[in-house]
């Protein structure tokens, strides 16, 4: 190389007649992860297409691993997201990518030896064309489909948790781009196909917010922590099913958690001084809704209702 000149080295990986790259996703580590060893290969992932390819960038340029995809409709927009998971006491890269309606995930990892292995994990089906594929942390997937529905998706369980319907945002779309208009139209039939449902530069993900630019105003998604989910259900008088909420937290078996210790002791220390809130709550509530008038078996009906899930969740969490 010449001092002074910008130069560069070029190598061919594949060639475009086959399917030109739509998506090209660094891996980036955040904070906590910057000494993972992992992060020393500067791993590109790039979507075409017909494929996905897995590249390392140093100390050479190496494709690590090609993957065809499976039968899609050619409209099907590819879409790459990466994530650090906690894997079997150790937490590696996984990359999730689709075309169509099933998720694929790979996980990759570095070798004593120093050779990467990529290994296929299970897959996700789902009965939408994705047009968004986002990671909002390690367990917890957000997906818009091409009818603007957002789908928050628990990866462990493949369990749907939520849907809204994004029809409100008039969410920007890159057909312009994809159909290269502004220099006479100069690209494959097959990429302006998928231009029609391409919203690459519309959705951007980062600590734990995905934000979705509109044509009018951009939106900011994320999720509430647990003590929003629970509050949101007391503020609608729904005790009973705040108190089963708090319990799964309590138990570690709720999805989609925000904000709680990992640690079991203090994670049940902290649910269960709200959970004894919850019940104080219930009960105050309770004896102001007690009916003043009427037969005596609407009251002792009232008071059946409640009574048993005060003593039930007392007993389980051994406060009285």
């Amino acid at each position: 190389r010449v001092m002074g000149m910008r130069s560069c080295d070029s190598r061919c990986l594949f060639s475009g007649s086959k399917g030109e790259v739509c998506c090209i996703e660094p891996l980036r580590a955040p904070p906590d992860f910057r000494d993972h060893p992992i992060t020393h290969y500067s791993l590109l992932a790039m979507a075409s297409l017909t494929k996905i390819l897995v590249i390392g960038l140093k100390p050479s340029l190496k494709v690590w691993m090609t993957f065809p995809y499976s039968k899609s409709d050619p409209s099907s927009v590819p879409q790459l997201a990466w994530q650090f998971v906690p894997v079997q006491k150790t937490v590696n890269p996984i990359l999730a990518f689709c075309k169509g309606d099933t998720v694929h995930f790979l996980l990759v990892k570095k070798e004593e030896t120093g050779t990467i292995h990529v290994i296929k994990q299970r897959q996700l089906h789902l009965s939408c064309d994705i047009i968004s594929l986002s990671w909002i942390n390690n367990r917890t997937l957000v997906l818009v489909d091409s009818h603007e529905k957002l789908q928050v998706v628990d990866r462990p369980s493949q369990e749907i948790l939520e849907t809204l319907d994004l029809e409100q945002v008039q969410l920007v779309y890159n057909s312009r781009h994809f159909k290269s208009l502004a220099t006479g139209g100069n690209v494959s039939q097959a990429l302006a196909l998928v231009g029609e449902k391409a919203c690459y530069q519309s959705v951007s993900s980062y600590a734990g917010q995905i934000v979705y630019l509109g044509t009018k105003s951009a939106h900011i998604m994320a999720l509430r922590n647990w003590r929003e989910r629970i509050d949101c259900l007391l503020k609608q008088e729904h005790f009973v099913e705040a108190l089963s909420l708090a319990w799964s937290f309590h138990e570690g078996t709720a999805k989609a958690v925000v904000g709680l210790f990992g640690d079991p002791v203090k994670r049940k220390g902290v649910v269960g001084d709200k959970m004894v809130e919850i019940l104080f709550q219930f009960a105050e509530h309770a004896l102001k809704k007690c009916p003043e008038q009427g037969k005596i078996q609407v009251m002792e009906q009232h008071f059946q209702d409640v009574v048993p899930v005060l003593l039930d969740y007392c007993l389980l969490l051994q406060r009285a």
